[in-house]
């Protein structure tokens, strides 16, 4: 019986321990993020590497010049189709739940604010890939 009594309460035991890792949290959307350095969730990146990626091809001069700021970047994605329907003024709320609801451009524009080492990054990877595709593509 007292066998028993320890297997009936093994499993609640198992449950009530502290968890030993921190939970990270994305500092763009708040949501659960990545165990990295950076913590910017999965889906907060890849909308910000889609939308700096719309934004070269809709100004490949300067993505040749590589002459792009943050702030020109911000400003810049303003301009590209399907934007926000709120005027760009959404907030943290708006970057994830239902995708009926969700905000991605404004994601992306507070992500250039939150983590401008981030968008730095992806923005002159970004730039990189593009001189290159473009020095392929003159040297055929």
């Amino acid at each position: 019986q007292q066998q028993q009594q320890q297997q009936f309460l093994e499993p609640i035991q198992e449950q009530e321990k502290p968890q030993s890792k921190p939970e990270h949290i994305c500092p763009v959307c708040l949501q659960k993020g990545r165990r990295s350095q950076k913590k910017i969730c999965g889906v907060c990146y890849s909308g910000v590497f889609n939308d700096v990626a719309k934004y070269l091809r809709n100004n490949m001069s300067k993505a040749h010049e590589g002459t792009v700021t943050l702030d020109e970047l911000h400003e810049g994605l303003k301009d590209l189709p399907r934007g926000c329907r709120r005027g760009y003024t959404c907030g943290v709320e708006r970057f994830s739940g239902p995708k009926s609801q969700r905000c991605t451009r404004c994601r992306s524009m507070h992500a250039v604010r939150a983590v401008p080492h981030i968008v730095r990054e992806i923005l002159d990877r970004a730039i990189q890939n593009e001189r290159e595709k473009h020095r392929q593509f003159m040297a055929k």
